[in-house]
C-alpha cells in the first residue's frame, strides 16, 4: 500500500513549469472568452451595424431597430 502511493504522489506532483503552463493555458482560455463574449455581445447604443447613415435604436425584448437617416436636400436638387 505504501508503495502505492508513493506512485500516486509522484504521478500527482507537479513542478514550476507545469504550473506556468497550467496558468498559461487558463490566460488564453480566458482571454478567448472575453473576445467571444465581446465579438458575440458588442457594446450596446452603437449604430455601426449598417454604417453611418443609419440610426439603430435597442429594443428590449429583441433585436435593434435600425432606420436609413434621410439625407438632406442638395441645393440644386428639385422638389
Amino acid at each position: 500500500m505504501t508503495k502505492q502511493l508513493q506512485f500516486v504522489r509522484a504521478w500527482l506532483a507537479a513542478n514550476r513549469s507545469e504550473y506556468r503552463a497550467i496558468l498559461l493555458a487558463i490566460a488564453f482560455a480566458a482571454a478567448a472568452l472575453v473576445v467571444a463574449i465581446y465579438v458575440g455581445f458588442p457594446p450596446a447604443g452603437n449604430s455601426t451595424s449598417f454604417g453611418p447613415g443609419w440610426e439603430c435604436t435597442q429594443v428590449p425584448n429583441g433585436q435593434p431597430v435600425c432606420v436609413k437617416k434621410v439625407s438632406p436636400a442638395s441645393p440644386g436638387s428639385q422638389p
